[in-house]
């Protein structure tokens, strides 16, 4: 199954503004602690939260979540807290 890229990413960004399947996220660069999350909304960090990932800098240099092809019926919004580079895979 082929999938679209965000790209990376390093600060809340519009994932996608239409329903789609959140494939997977891959995450580095981290220089802190903090969080990725991934909301079902196509413009805010609010609604349902599908994941929220916590990451710590003095323990983890990359991680990465199969998240098999979890719907997300409003889009997807990508809210980062701390220092990360991610980027997520859908279709």
């Amino acid at each position: 199954m082929a999938c679209n890229s965000s790209g990376v990413k390093t600060a809340d960004a519009v994932i996608s503004s239409d329903r789609c399947k959140l494939i997977s996220i891959h995450a580095s660069g981290f220089t802190n602690t903090g969080t990725i999350k991934l909301f079902d909304n196509a413009s805010a960090a609010s609604g349902k939260e599908i994941v929220r990932i916590s990451f710590d800098a003095s323990k983890q240099t990359a991680i990465e979540y199969d998240m098999h092809g979890a719907i997300a019926n409003n889009g997807l919004y990508l809210d980062i807290t701390g220092t990360a580079a991610v980027s997520v895979e859908f279709a």
